[in-house]
């Protein structure tokens, strides 16, 4: 089975921020956070003044939580930027053994079992070869191949996979 990719970079950073907000910690750093920077905008507009000092840490502390999004998009914008291969049209072939990954600057060639698992998302098929380092496609690209790709994934033994269906 051939696929062919191009990542677009509007649903790369996308994907970057849905990774990023998936994680549990992220999560409650963020909720803990925009309450800390409601109080303390409550504070200084006159509504909640129950305290006699101004609270400037929670204000900090909710002003670097918004700084999460921005860094997301950041280092988002500054991966595809310099890593040219997530810019290039790449080539995906699946087979009983093996998987070919060709790019327009690269071609490699490795083993299903040197995957560490694969994760289907709503938009992505995302290939861990650790746990933090993956190749991306996007789940438009298989097309009505999706099905056939998903049985391939699920038939080798040993690789944990996250697929729907």
């Amino acid at each position: 089975m051939i696929i062919e990719t191009k990542i677009e970079f509007k649903k790369y950073v996308k994907l970057m921020y849905q990774l990023t907000y998936k994680k549990p910690s992220i999560i409650f750093i963020s909720i803990v956070g925009i309450f800390l920077l409601v109080l303390s905008i409550q504070y200084f507009i006159g509504i909640n003044t129950t305290t006699d000092q101004p609270p400037y840490v929670q204000l900090f502390i909710g002003l670097i939580v918004l700084f999460i999004p921005y860094s997301v998009y950041r280092s988002s914008k500054r991966s595809f930027k310099t890593n040219s291969r997530l810019q290039e049209t790449i080539t995906y072939e699946f087979t009983q053994d093996k998987i070919r990954i060709k790019g327009e600057s690269f071609d490699s060639v490795m083993d299903w079992t040197k995957l560490h698992k694969i994760v289907e998302m709503k938009d992505w098929i995302l290939l861990y070869q650790n746990k933090l380092t993956f190749n991306l496609i996007p789940k438009i690209s298989f097309g009505k191949k999706i099905e056939e790709f998903r049985s391939l994934a699920k038939g080798q033994e040993g690789l944990q996979t996250k697929l729907k269906r």
